[in-house]
This record gives C-alpha cells, sequence and structure tokens, in this order.
C-alpha cells in the first residue's frame, strides 16, 4: 500500500492488502471499526507481514481491549482526541524504529 491508502473498515483494508501483494510499511487503524474491528483486521495482516509497526487508536479504555492486542509485536496505542502532531510523531517514530 502507499502513503494515504486508507479503508473504510477491516474487510475492506484487508481487501486493499491483498491488491496491494500483501506488502505495507505499517497500519495504523482504529480498534472499534465497522464489519471487522482493528485488532482482527491487523492480525489477519500479520500473517503475510509478521514485523510492521502497528498504531492502534481509541476512544475507548485500553483496558477494555488491551488483552486482544498486548501478545502482537511492535505496536503502540494513541489514545484519542490526539492532534494532528501527536499522530504524526508516533508514526514517524515508529517507521524510524522499523524501516
Amino acid at each position: 500500500m502507499y502513503v494515504g491508502q486508507e479503508a473504510a473498515d477491516g474487510t475492506e483494508a484487508l481487501a486493499l492488502l491483498k491488491e496491494h501483494g500483501g506488502n505495507v510499511d505499517g497500519f495504523v487503524t482504529d480498534i472499534v471499526m465497522p464489519k471487522m474491528d482493528g485488532s482482527t483486521c491487523v492480525i489477519e495482516a500479520l500473517r503475510s507481514n509478521q514485523n510492521v509497526p502497528i498504531l492502534f487508536v481509541s476512544g475507548y479504555r485500553p483496558e477494555d481491549f488491551m488483552d486482544r492486542i498486548e501478545h502482537l509485536p511492535n505496536f503502540k496505542f494513541l489514545p484519542k482526541p490526539f492532534s494532528l502532531t501527536d499522530i504524526t510523531d508516533v508514526v514517524s517514530e515508529m517507521m524510524l524504529r522499523h524501516p
């Protein structure tokens, strides 16, 4: 996928991933999405992308979902609300660690 590629939900994200041959530099996803939640989408996507950085965002408390994602490699969590600077800084840091 290229920079700026986005999906409306987890099922669309997996379809885009397949369309692009499974190659991504990282994931930025909300925990709660229609059709397929962000953690399920990422778990499916990691089958072909084991070592990519993942940024989960959510307005929910981390305690409500952390048990679903804490075993995943290379993830960070950013609570909502956040600024454009906040998300840019986190994504930049993640990409520098996983070139």
